[in-house]
C-alpha cells in the first residue's frame, strides 16, 4: 500500500514534495484510531514493517527468521555491513599492486612488519608422510612432512603469525583434522582464538582413495577459523563450504582451487580493500 500511494502522490520530501507520500500516511491510513500518544510508537513499527518488506525482495533469507525483532536486528546489521562495505572501497585504479614472494615460510613472515597482516589464509603441509606417497608423481618429493616436522615448523610459526597478525585480524588455517585440536590450542597460546568448529571444505564426489578397503572415503578439508581481536566477518556465512569441486588439473597435489579461497577471504574482507 505505501508503494501504492507513493507511486500516486509522489514520496514526500519537506522541500521538494511536502504534498508527497509518507510512512506517517500510510500509518494513518492503516489505522486511524490509533491514539496520539502511540501515533510515534506506531508509525515507527510501520516503518520498520516496510523496511523488512523492501529487504525481504533482495534478501530472500531473512524470511527464514520467524521472530521479527530478529529479523530487524539483521536487517540493521546488514545495512552496518554494507555501509562499512562502501567505506572501505577503493576504486581499482586506486589499488595498490599485488606482489608475490616464493620463499621460507618462516624467514619471510619473520620479515614482515608487526601488526600487518590483516587476514592469513595458509594451506601448509599436513604432516601426514605425504612425501612417501605414491600418490605424488613426478620428482617434486623434497621435503619432509613427518608429523615431528609438522609439529616443529607449527610451533615456530604459529607465534611469529601472532606477532605479524593486526590487533583485529582473521585467519584461516587448512589442516587435518588429526591435527585441529593441537592447532586450535597452539592459536589459543599465542592471542589468536580458534572457532569452536573447523570450517569445512566438502568436495562433494571427489577424494581421496587411500585405505578405502577399510574404511569410508574422505572428501572433505578441513579449515581452522581463527579471530585475532574482534574484528567483524562480512556476512553470516556457514561453516561447511558445498558446490566447489577439486581442480582436474593441478601444479601440486594439494592445490585448492581458486573459488575456495575467494570464498573464505569474501568472509573477512571487502573488494579492493587493501593496505
Amino acid at each position: 500500500m505505501n508503494e501504492l500511494r507513493q507511486k500516486q502522490h509522489g514520496i514526500y520530501d519537506a522541500k521538494t514534495n511536502p504534498q508527497g507520500w509518507s510512512t506517517a500516511k500510510t500509518a494513518g491510513e492503516i489505522n486511524k484510531d490509533v491514539e496520539s500518544g502511540n501515533r510515534g510508537g506506531f508509525i515507527t513499527k510501520v516503518r520498520e514493517d516496510i523496511s523488512l518488506a523492501e529487504a525481504l525482495r533482495i534478501n530472500p533469507d531473512l524470511a527464514k527468521i520467524k521472530d521479527r525483532s530478529k529479523a530487524l536486528k539483521e536487517l540493521r546489521s546488514l545495512a552496518k555491513r554494507t555501509e562499512r562495505a562502501i567505506a572501505n572501497f577503493t576504486p581499482p585504479s586506486e589499488t595498490h599492486n599485488v606482489s608475490y614472494a616464493i620463499q621460507d615460510c618462516l624467514s619471510f613472515v619473520a620479515s614482515l612488519p608487526d601488526s600487518s597482516i590483516d587476514i592469513v589464509l595458509s594451506d601448509p603441509p599436513y604432516g601426514r608422510n605425504l612425501h612417501n606417497d605414491a600418490l605424488w608423481s613426478g620428482n617434486v618429493r623434497d621435503f619432509d612432512d613427518s608429523p615431528e616436522s609438522y609439529t616443529t615448523l607449527m610451533s615456530e610459526l604459529i607465534p611469529l603469525l601472532s606477532e605479524k597478525m593486526a590487533k583485529q585480524s582473521h585467519l584461516y588455517f587448512f589442516c587435518d583434522l588429526y591435527h585441529f585440536e593441537f592447532l586450535s590450542g597452539l592459536f589459543e597460546m599465542n592471542g589468536i582464538i580458534p572457532w569452536r568448529h573447523p570450517i569445512i571444505w566438502d568436495k562433494n564426489h571427489m577424494g581421496s582413495f587411500a585405505n578405502i578397503d577399510y574404511g569410508p572415503r574422505h572428501t572433505y578439508d578441513t579449515i581452522i577459523y581463527a579471530n585475532k581481536g574482534q574484528r567483524e566477518v562480512t556476512g553470516h556465512a556457514h561453516d561447511v563450504i558445498r558446490g566447489i569441486l577439486p581442480l582436474d588439473s593441478k601444479t601440486h597435489p594439494d592445490e585448492k582451487p581458486a573459488a575456495l579461497l575467494d570464498n573464505l577471504l569474501e568472509r573477512s574482507a571487502h573488494p579492493n580493500n587493501t593496505r
